[in-house]
């Protein structure tokens, strides 16, 4: 990597190694490994079992961990971590938002759409999630789909909707 990328990866990487034992530090150089879909999430993975280990009980660590989990084909375990995540912050809507995310890339329309109106009802402002719901309420049972794309690109997010429809 060059650049703002590069910049902050080393930074990121060389503060881990520093503190090798602080989750933080690795919590959040899991997180930027994550980003990048070139890297195995295996490596991703790694610092943030290590983050979650030492911090049970912080929903962020949880989060991220649960989305290498998925990246890793371990579902079972991704969505207890969503859950816990969940059980620990109820009032976060992005913990809402990632589960039904998760539970729509696995067919599960109903529960994803579930979700989303939770995040919705806590975050009315989010268009990456409007779009969600969209593609969400296009697969499933119910939902108004043209609403919600409407919704999402007047919040910004025409883009995220162009990427759906591909």
């Amino acid at each position: 990597w060059t650049g703002g990328k590069g910049a902050i990866w080393r930074e990121l990487d060389r503060l881990a190694k520093t503190y090798a034992k602080n989750p933080l530090a690795r919590a959040c150089r899991g997180r930027f490994l994550l980003e990048d879909r070139e890297c195995p999430p295996e490596r991703a993975f790694e610092d943030l079992d290590f983050a979650v280990e030492a911090l049970p009980r912080d929903p962020w660590c949880r989060a991220w961990r649960a989305q290498a989990y998925e990246r890793l084909g371990k579902n079972s375990e991704a969505l207890k971590d969503f859950n816990e995540c969940i059980r620990l912050k109820p009032q976060w809507a992005w913990a809402w938002a990632w589960r039904g995310k998760f539970r729509l890339a696995r067919g599960n329309a109903r529960g994803a759409l579930a979700d989303f109106n939770k995040s919705l009802r806590l975050n009315p402002i989010s268009g990456e999630v409007y779009a969600w719901r969209a593609q969400a309420a296009k697969a499933g049972p119910s939902g108004d789909a043209r609403r919600d794309f409407t919704r999402a690109v007047a919040l910004g997010y025409k883009e995220k909707i162009l990427e759906l429809a591909r």
